[in-house]
């Protein structure tokens, strides 16, 4: 897997967007297009899509209000979207989650390219008709993260695939 830090939003297949229910989206963000879908998140960890075939499409993922956006809720939405992703055909995708009060963007950066990297383990080396995932390159856009945030999630996750091979 390809993992990628944005500082601005490039064309991909699909780009996936965390909404606060009491926080305004990143102005960065295509906001003419999210702006019907975020009006009809209903509840947290509520999803809604639109599936563009010429251009990028948008997946909005409710994350409730900004005080209880936690690191396990976050968690849990990257894992609610991973799901989805994994019946689309999307080669590339970008997530674009809010800041977690409790943690520097780097470390938000790491934990993010983590728990993808983990969702991504399937142990097809050692599987007759193993499966792929349709996605190849995952982006991260959150404003504040440096290299070093991506840097060390990716050195995390590695560690932790050599660990499921042992």
């Amino acid at each position: 897997m390809h993992y990628a830090r944005q500082d601005t939003l490039s064309p991909n297949d699909c780009l996936i967007v965390g909404a606060l229910e009491d926080a305004a989206l990143s102005k960065k963000l295509p906001l003419k297009a999210l702006h019907p879908l975020q009006h009809s998140l209903k509840k947290s960890n509520d999803l809604r899509v639109q599936t563009n075939p010429d251009s990028t499409s948008f997946l909005l993922v409710h994350c409730g209000a900004q005080a209880s956006y936690t690191q396990e809720k976050l968690l849990k939405y990257l894992k609610t979207c991973f799901s989805f992703l994994a019946t689309q055909t999307f080669a590339q995708v970008t997530f674009a989650f809010p800041p977690l009060p409790t943690h520097a963007p780097d470390d938000q950066l790491a934990l993010m390219v983590q728990q993808i990297d983990a969702l991504c383990y399937q142990l097809n080396e050692f599987k007759t008709d193993a499966k792929t995932l349709p996605f190849t390159h995952i982006n991260f856009f959150l404003p504040g993260a440096t290299d070093k945030g991506l840097h060390t999630g990716k050195i995390m996750a590695e560690a932790l695939r050599f660990t499921r091979y042992l």
